[in-house]
């Protein structure tokens, strides 16, 4: 019931209860660092002048302990055991506040100086600090940081998101950008904080009705964009430039800034142009930048000059990523460029300003990739922007085909390419991009690019006779037709193992903000999949619906439900390759770690009928047991969807189970504890079914040590080779869930 929890999800009327002091400042806490993906407590000012910190107060949140149960230590010696502060779904999450501290430079460069070391006794220091040999130095570093100390400004969190301290940029005017998210996960703020006065006021909000996915994909314009740049037509200079001085631009008062936010409020991660003026309540939606059914993945450059952001997306496909620009202020000069008028009238190529310059109006993507202006994942009323104009299409600078990793010079003349396929292994390239831009060839890929250097290539090495096949790329509809899936298909040495059907195993994550199958080296080298594969196994990578890099609908499908949808689609897997030849209805494995090693587990509970063997690596198997950033993102608090709780531990099903279960966990995981396995054991144990299991005393979330590797890569290949290999047992294939 809402009325039992207040705004960030919190129980009403609860008395905590303390568990010792454990205060720290200026480091990030865990669940900062393993889910919001922030690593830092501290953040200095542009001028080093003063530093924003973190307070974490984690005294209400309860240690958990985990034994070295593999240690040779005493027993009860303290070295035996290690203690985390871990929030569990739907418990209390530290308490984080922001400070400010104004260094004094002066005193700072002037420690250890006679006057200074005089002017604080030695056993005043010594009374506070206790006794130790303290140096002149030392306290005189005490008394400035004491001094300090007492001048801490504390900054108050807005009271509708003030769970969670996501982010800390500083502003060009001194003050800082602080995002802050409820505890449901629903609502980002973005807050601008004088750290001075300590007033505040709200950029921007962010709210979705599936979950808002943090990011980095904020970046700071090195001018302020006045609102009429993005109307008019580009500002130039007297020699043709675009001008990136603001010289020529509208003026705005002292302390305006623009940036640019990437936000899935359109149910696909896009890039929109904000600016704030002074003396506003809210900073101004300018344009949009980027939409379609496709997502930018990260902001690479800003070139100011030539009115470019630089990023890597999806619109080529989900399956690759590559490096496109698309216009900053301007979209009313960028168009779609056909062969008749790509070039002038000497025949020569147009650089992309070339175009922007001499080209009025504007065009369309295609309607398979052009999302609706609907806001499809947020019933909240978003401000319209300035500019409605709709977002052109972006211009691709990467031509081959795969996956690119790419880093851009901050002039945006110069970038890395890191680029790999299916069939080509890495390669890493250095290219330099025109001073007007990049140029139009008549397509979506861009010209005029210069090859500078090739770092590193491995093709001469290359023997594809020695190397494994690549696997083949599938797509198939969704049980309900709804959604298409991807999945990457390996198949046995045709010549070794005949032409099937094979036993198949299904290789298996499942869970958000990961996706498996793309065109990328890192597919043909699965070392674990090439053995399995010759041994005679087909093996299957499917990224079921709730993965990442589809869009928030395809990946909010799981929402509130987990376990739920992700095995539909591995069935729905299956059943093609069952139905294709490829694969033996009556031989079906699945293995997968952490969401991977929950959904092999839940896939043998739940479809029973469709997979005999599986192999559950670190499972989360109550999600009752995980974090609250995590868990919460996906499911919502447990006093809100107590249902869907039940219905997502694996617990609930091991009834079902009628296969082969290898668990395989470290006695030392302080990510999934060991406890999700030993619980599951205890309803293994109550339903009388039988399992495997294979611990690693001194191993954590993954086991790391060579001979530990080695040991478990070889128990997984037994386990499936003694379960499938020889198996005959039939299964109801086609049958329902």
């Amino acid at each position: 019931d809402d009325d039992d929890t207040d705004e960030n999800g919190n129980e009403k009327g609860r008395r905590p209860r303390r568990y010792g002091k454990s205060v720290t400042h200026g480091l990030a806490d865990f669940v900062a660092q393993e889910e919001m993906d922030r690593y830092r407590g501290f953040w200095w000012d542009e001028k080093s002048q003063g530093v924003l910190f973190v307070r974490v107060d984690e005294s209400y949140v309860p240690p958990y302990r985990i034994t070295h149960q593999g240690s040779d230590g005493r027993a009860g010696d303290d070295s035996n055991y290690e203690e985390h502060r871990y929030p569990f779904a739907g418990e209390i999450n530290p308490e984080v506040s922001l400070g400010y501290v104004k260094i004094d430079r002066d005193a700072v460069l002037g420690l250890g100086t006679e006057s200074e070391s005089e002017s604080e006794s030695e056993s005043e220091l010594e009374s506070e600090l206790g006794s130790y040999n303290l140096s002149a130095r030392t306290k005189d570093c005490t008394k400035t940081a004491k001094t300090s100390w007492e001048n801490v400004k504390w900054f108050q969190a807005p009271n509708n998101a003030s769970e969670y301290l996501a982010r800390v940029n500083w502003l060009p005017d001194g003050s800082a950008c602080v995002q802050w998210q409820d505890r449901r996960q629903t609502m980002l703020l973005l807050v601008k904080v004088d750290v001075e006065t300590g007033e505040s006021i709200v950029l921007h909000q962010e709210q979705s009705d599936v979950w808002i996915n943090l990011h980095h994909m904020y970046r700071v314009l090195p001018r302020a964009i006045h609102p009429d740049e993005c109307l008019n037509d580009i500002h130039t200079s007297t020699s043709g430039r675009c001008s990136d001085s603001g010289s020529d631009s509208p003026m705005l008062p002292d302390g305006s800034f623009s940036y640019i936010f990437a936000s899935e409020r359109s149910g696909f991660s896009h890039l929109y142009l904000y600016t704030y003026i002074p003396g506003d309540v809210a900073a101004t939606l300018l344009r949009v930048i980027s939409s379609g059914d496709w997502i930018v993945e990260k902001i690479l450059g800003i070139d100011m000059n030539n009115d470019l952001v630089y990023f890597t997306g999806t619109y080529k496909s989900p399956l690759e990523k590559h490096l496109y620009c698309l216009p900053l202020r301007n979209a009313s000069r960028w168009r779609n460029i056909s062969s008749s008028n790509e070039k002038d009238n000497n025949g020569m190529r147009l650089s992309l300003r070339q175009v922007m310059n001499s080209i009025s109006g504007g065009g369309s993507a295609p309607k398979s990739q052009r999302s609706s202006n609907r806001d499809r994942c947020s019933t909240y009323n978003y401000p319209k922007p300035v500019c409605t104009s709709e977002p052109p299409d972006p211009l691709r600078l990467t031509s081959e085909s795969g996956m690119h990793s790419v880093t851009m010079d901050v002039t945006c003349r110069i970038f890395v390419d890191n680029c790999s396929d299916l069939d080509r292994p890495t390669t890493t390239k250095i290219y330099s991009i025109p001073e007007d831009g990049p140029e139009y060839n008549g397509d979506d890929v861009a010209t005029g690019l210069k090859l500078r250097c090739v770092l590193y290539d491995v093709s001469k090495f290359y023997d594809p006779s020695l190397t494994p096949s690549p696997p083949e790329l599938l797509s198939f509809p969704t049980s309900d037709g709804t959604e298409t899936l991807h999945a990457a298909l390996y198949r046995p040495d045709l010549k070794i193992h005949g032409p099937g059907p094979y036993p198949l195993l299904c290789s298996v994550y499942g869970g958000p903000h990961v996706q498996r199958v793309t065109r990328s080296w890192c597919q043909c080298a699965d070392m674990r999949v090439q053995r399995l594969c010759a041994m005679g196994f087909a093996v299957v990578k499917c990224d079921n619906r709730g993965s990442s890099r589809r869009g928030l609908d395809f990946e909010g499908a799981i929402k509130k439900h987990l376990g739920r949808i992700e095995v539909l689609d591995q069935v729905t897997a299956v059943r093609h390759l069952v139905m294709n030849r490829v694969a033996d209805p009556h031989r079906v494995g699945i293995y997968g770690w952490s969401y991977g090693g929950y959904l092999a587990a839940m896939c043998l509970c739940r479809a029973p009928d469709v997979f005999s063997v599986g192999i559950a690596g670190a499972p989360v198997t109550s999600w009752d047991g995980y974090d609250t950033h995590y868990t919460e993102r996906y499911m919502g608090l447990p006093s809100e969807n107590r249902s869907g709780y039940d219905e997502a531990a694996v617990f609930e099903h091991v009834p079902n189970m009628r296969g082969k279960l290898l668990i395989i966990h470290g006695l030392i995981d302080e990510n999934v504890h060991f406890r999700h396995t030993a619980r599951l054991i205890n309803r293994l144990i109550s339903a009388g079914k039988d399992y495997d299991l294979l611990m690693f005393p001194d191993e954590r979330h993954s086991p790391r040590r060579l001979r530990d590797r080695i040991y478990m890569e070889k128990r997984m290949s037994d386990f499936f080779a003694k379960n499938l290999l020889n198996s005959s047992r039939p299964n109801k294939i086609m049958g329902n869930l």
